[in-house]
């Protein structure tokens, strides 16, 4: 038992006793070692015919180590072994025996395949009965099972057998790859199935969003280039053949991050400056970074922009500093209160009042949005120092 160097079945024909076993063949499919391979029918075996004086008008034939049948001249028969069910032979009235090769075929899964039927399995595999007429012409073996045939075999995608050498996208992967099928045998063992799904362009994906290889693409302010590449790599089997596998590699590559403007969402560029009223800028830094560059209160007396604690006075006795709270910039009261001439009086404390000439109480009043500080009330009867 064993196999060839193209995983095929070998039946050897041999003679004996000057009774030959004739094998008529056709070789129904192009028989190619780059065409068929993978034999699942991992059978050597003789037939022979073996002629007795005592089974006169018969055929005795034997397949490998089974037992001798006998058939009469001009008879169709089927060798009596479940393995070989699928095999129809003659026996001529010259007593030679013939392979019928058109009603005979390979066990394939329980059936009979026709020499030259093909089935596709649930992979998308195609297997194929043939026969390989040359090889028995030249060798006088015959060559023959079911065979992967690469010719016919395609690639699944989804449930559906997709044509070898059409290219699909992988939204899911973002990647675009081809049906292809490996040119020479390659065992089971090592890479599974003859047909694989060979990478072709490899695009970058994210937030489930594809972008082309080497485009260059913006994601916020953000931009990127997708330097994603099918690298090829060579590799070596136990038994020293070398195979090629495909592999992707780059990745994705920042190229520049600009700012976002805050009042209109757009993207700036570096160095662009983003005012608000006439007192703050940002400006865009190479980081992608809105930084402040300029900030202060707008001043009502100069119309202008104070700094940060500039301290003005709009009225005697009346203080406001430039203060930040949050993001607001405003000039805020830090003293208040009310000018007797010689010194300053804080709101709601008492002081003596030069026009009334005597001691009252300051407040702070508030008349169609406009402030004013004034010693009000009557006069209080009590001796301050002045």
């Amino acid at each position: 038992m064993g196999m060839n160097n193209t995983g095929t079945r070998k039946v050897r024909i041999e003679t004996m006793n000057r009774f030959t076993v004739i094998v008529w063949l056709v070789c129904v499919e192009v028989c190619l070692a780059t065409d068929f391979y993978i034999d699942i029918n991992e059978e050597t075996e003789k037939t022979s015919t073996i002629n007795t004086r005592f089974t006169p008008g018969k055929c005795n034939y034997r397949i490998g180590g089974g037992k001798v049948f006998s058939v009469r001249y001009n008879r169709r028969f089927v060798y009596p072994d479940s393995k070989y069910t699928c095999l129809h032979f003659h026996c001529t009235k010259t007593g030679d025996v013939k392979l019928m090769y058109r009603i005979s075929g390979c066990s394939f899964n329980n059936t009979c395949l026709k020499f030259g039927e093909t089935v596709i399995d649930d992979q998308c595999q195609a297997w194929t009965c043939a026969i390989d007429y040359r090889a028995w012409i030249t060798t006088n073996i015959l060559h023959m099972g079911v065979f992967i045939d690469r010719m016919k075999t395609k690639c699944l995608l989804d449930g559906k057998c997709v044509e070898r050498g059409v290219l699909v996208y992988d939204e899911t992967k973002c990647l675009s790859k081809r049906c292809t099928v490996y040119g020479r045998p390659l065992g089971r063992w090592t890479l599974g199935h003859i047909q694989y799904w060979r990478p072709h362009v490899a695009d970058c994906k994210v937030n489930d969003k594809c972008y082309k290889s080497r485009s260059v693409f913006t994601i916020g302010c953000t931009s990127y280039k997708c330097k994603n590449e099918i690298i090829k790599q060579a590799k070596v089997l136990p038994d020293g053949r070398i195979y090629k596998a495909y592999n992707t590699a780059g990745g994705i590559g920042f190229v520049m991050k600009k700012c976002k403007q805050f009042n209109t969402g757009d993207c700036i560029d570096e160095g662009q400056i983003t005012k608000f009223g006439r007192c703050i800028e940002y400006t865009c830094m190479k980081n992608g970074t809105n930084v402040v560059t300029k900030e202060g209160c707008p001043n009502a007396m100069t119309k202008g922009c104070g700094p940060l604690n500039d301290v003005i006075s709009p009225l005697a006795c009346v203080q406001l500093r430039c203060q930040k709270a949050g993001n607001r910039y405003a000039y805020q009261t830090t003293s208040e209160g009310c000018y007797n001439g010689a010194k300053c009086i804080n709101v709601d404390e008492t002081g003596f009042d030069q026009r009334s000439n005597c001691v009252k109480i300051c407040k702070k009043l508030v008349l169609n949005g406009m402030i004013s500080y004034k010693f009000v009330g009557d006069c209080i009867e009590e001796t301050v120092g002045l």
